[in-house]
């Protein structure tokens, strides 16, 4: 019976499949078929272009304000998504419409505000900028991620188009088939006369 390949061992196989090792030299030295190897390239492929459930429902308002904080303070979208049991596009969402909320309604100053105003204004200004600190490195997360699972779908592609190939019998084959068949025809009708 083939061995499956474990959990740990994945996020090398994919390494080595995207550095360009074919799917029958690593089902040699993991010790299982091609199709196991195929399989799990294929799953931890869906497993990385949808990371989450799509099924999951909308984050609630009362956790935006704690999902903004959380964001600006470091965790990922992703880990977002998942700590709030939401799709990571409901995640951008209440993000968007938070910096939506900061761009178009800044607290101006003027000269009765007290130092209590400005202390707010530049508490505002401050959080503003972490935020877009945190949208920049999300996006920069994102880049590399999209990268390397472009990367991933192009060498399954060549593999896939190389296994085509292999499949696909030469035309000189099918050539001498069609030939063979039509002399096999001829001499079947003379036989037959």
């Amino acid at each position: 019976m083939a061995r499956m390949i474990e959990r740990e061992d994945e996020a090398r196989l994919v390494e080595r499949f995207i550095n360009g090792e074919s799917i029958p030299q690593l089902a040699r030295e993991y010790g299982t078929t091609e199709q196991i190897v195929r399989n799990t390239l294929l799953e931890i492929g869906d497993r990385m272009f949808n990371p989450t459930d799509q099924h999951r429902p909308d984050v609630q308002v009362d956790n935006e304000v704690e999902l903004i904080d959380r964001f600006v303070n470091g965790e990922s979208i992703r880990d977002l998504a998942l700590a709030y049991h939401t799709r990571e596009d409901q995640v951008n969402a209440v993000l968007n419409r938070a910096s939506e909320h900061m761009q178009t309604s800044p607290e101006f100053l003027d000269e009765t505000s007290t130092d209590e105003d400005i202390e707010r204004v530049n508490a505002q200004i401050r959080h503003m900028n972490r935020y877009a600190d945190r949208l920049e490195e999300e996006a920069a997360q994102i880049a590399a991620r999209t990268d390397y699972m472009n990367r991933f779908t192009d060498r399954l592609n060549e593999e896939t188009d190389r296994l085509n190939a292999k499949a696909e019998p030469p035309g000189k084959i099918i050539a001498f088939l069609v030939f063979a068949v039509l002399i096999g025809f001829c001499i079947f009708a003379l036989a037959t006369n």
